[in-house]
This record gives structure tokens, C-alpha cells and sequence, in this order.
């Protein structure tokens, strides 16, 4: 089953509630858009406090093996797929 979060105007994504059952579980998102901190106010508004969050990619970019605190210039190819 899935259930979407709205975010002022409209849904803005959609998770799994495994979080009901266990208060600590990992849940995925996909965001359409992002705003400042959203992912944090949708997961408190529903009773689950992001304690740890992990972006995995942008677009259709994904981060691979890059190391967390690390960083590349991209592609001009791989700046494309963070615009799709």
C-alpha cells in the first residue's frame, strides 16, 4: 500500500507506511519537487521524525559509490540527467 504526503498545494510524494509499525524503519521517497526541509515536516506531521536522512541521487542522476562529504564536477552528460 502506499500514501501520499501533500505539501501546501497538492501531493508532493509518496511512501510506504512501514514506519506505523516500526518507529525507526527506513522508508524511501521520491520528491517531484523539493522544498527547504520538506521531507522532515511531511515525516514529523505524521508522527515520524526523520532522525537520518540520505539523498541517492538528482533526477535521473544517480550518486553511485561517491563517498559521503565528497564531490565531482559532472559531465555536461550528467548534468543533463539532473534536469529531467
Amino acid at each position: 500500500m502506499v500514501v501520499g504526503a501533500a505539501a501546501g498545494n497538492g501531493p508532493a510524494c509518496a511512501a510506504d507506511p512501514l514506519a506505523q509499525k516500526h518507529p525507526t524503519a527506513w522508508i524511501g521517497l521520491e520528491l517531484a519537487e523539493g522544498k527547504n526541509r520538506q521531507v522532515r515536516r511531511m515525516t514529523a506531521a505524521v508522527g515520524h521524525p526523520t532522525l537520518r536522512l540520505v539523498r541517492v541521487g538528482i533526477g535521473r542522476l544517480t550518486l553511485g559509490d561517491l563517498q559521503a562529504g565528497k564531490w565531482k564536477i559532472l559531465s555536461p552528460a550528467e548534468r543533463e540527467l539532473t534536469l529531467e
